[in-house]
C-alpha cells in the first residue's frame, strides 16, 4: 500500500522520521490504515469479518522473536544493525503488507498483542450504535491510533525510551484519532456528539502539551502529532464548532503543515 497516497498525513510522520525507521514506520501505520480501510470498503459486516480474523489469525500465529520463520527470502543480505527492518532484504517494497509487517515486528520486537488488540477493536466497532457514546469513541481512538503511535515512539525509541514518553504518545495518538474522526468522517459520529467532542479534545490536548514538550528530540513526529491535531481542531471551530458541517482538510495538507511546523520550531512547546 502507498502511504503517501491514502494517508497523507501519516506519511508527513514518516518523513521527520530517521532514515533507519522510516519505511518501517510506514508499514506500521500501513497496517493500522488497512484495518480502519475494511470497514470503509467493505458494506457487508460479515465479509468485514473474515478479512479481520484472516489479520488475526496471521497475528496470532507471529512470532516476534523466531528469526528462523523469515518472511519471503527473496536475496536476503545480511542485516546491518544501523539498516531498518527491511532494508536489509532486496525487494521487500515489493513484499505483500503482511510480510513487512512480519519483518517490522520481529526486528522491533514489537507486542503482537497490540495489533492483535487493534483487530479486535475493528470487530466490535463494527457495530451500529458503537460510536453512540463519547467513551466508546475515546477507547476506539486509543485503541487504534494511540497504539499506532505507541509502537511508532518505541520504534524511534529503540529500548531507550522511559513508560512515560509510550503513555505520552499513547495519549497523544488517542486525542488525534477522535479529531480524525471528527473531521475526517463526521457521518460515523452522531450530530451531538460531534458538538461535544471538540471541547473535551482541546482540553486533553491543551493538558498533555508540557508532556509533549519534554519528549525527547528522537520523538519528533510523535510531537509533530500535536500540532495535526491543533489544524484539525482550528479547522473545525472555523466551521462553527459543528464538526457535522464540516468538510474535510484540503487534499494536500503539506504546504501549510511545513509553514505551520516551522513557526512551531520557534517557540517551546509543540
Amino acid at each position: 500500500m502507498n502511504l503517501r497516497d491514502h494517508d497523507r498525513e501519516h506519511y508527513l510522520l514518516t518523513l521527520f522520521a530517521p532514515r533507519r525507521v522510516r519505511t518501517d514506520m510506514g508499514v506500521v501505520f500501513a497496517f493500522a490504515f488497512e484495518l480502519a480501510a475494511i470497514r470503509m470498503r467493505v458494506r457487508e459486516r460479515q465479509i468485514g469479518a473474515i478479512r479481520l480474523a484472516w489479520w488475526r489469525d496471521f497475528l496470532t500465529r507471529l512470532d516476534p522473536d523466531d528469526e528462523s520463520a523469515k518472511a519471503p527470502s527473496a536475496n536476503p543480505a545480511p542485516k546491518p544493525a544501523h539498516k531498518s527492518a527491511l532494508a536489509a532484504h532486496r525487494g521487500s517494497r515489493h513484499w505483500a503488507l503482511h510480510d513487512q509487517l512480519a519483518m517490522v515486528c520481529r526486528h522491533y520486537h514489537l507486542p503482537v498483542a497490540k495489533l492483535l488488540a487493534m483487530v479486535e477493536m475493528q470487530l466490535v466497532a463494527w457495530e451500529d450504535d458503537y460510536f453512540a457514546t463519547s467513551e466508546n469513541i475515546w477507547n476506539y481512538a486509543a485503541t487504534h491510533e494511540g497504539t499506532t503511535l505507541q509502537l511508532a515512539a518505541a520504534m524511534l525509541g529503540k529500548s531507550h525510551l522511559g513508560q512515560n514518553s509510550l503513555d505520552t504518545a499513547h495519549k497523544l495518538g488517542q486525542i488525534y484519532g477522535v479529531v480524525r474522526m471528527m473531521s475526517a468522517f463526521p457521518e460515523r459520529l452522531p450530530r451531538l456528539k460531534l458538538a461535544e467532542l471538540p471541547p473535551d479534545a482541546q482540553a486533553q490536548l491543551d493538558k498533555i502539551r508540557p508532556l509533549c514538550a519534554a519528549l525527547p528530540k528522537t520523538l519528533m513526529p510523535i510531537r509533530l502529532v500535536g500540532l495535526l491535531a491543533t489544524r484539525r481542531l482550528r479547522h473545525i471551530r472555523a466551521a462553527g464548532g459543528d464538526a457535522a458541517t464540516l468538510k474535510d482538510l484540503p487534499a494536500d495538507p503539506f504546504l501549510p503543515l511545513f509553514m505551520e511546523f516551522a513557526a512551531w520550531r520557534r517557540r517551546d512547546g509543540w
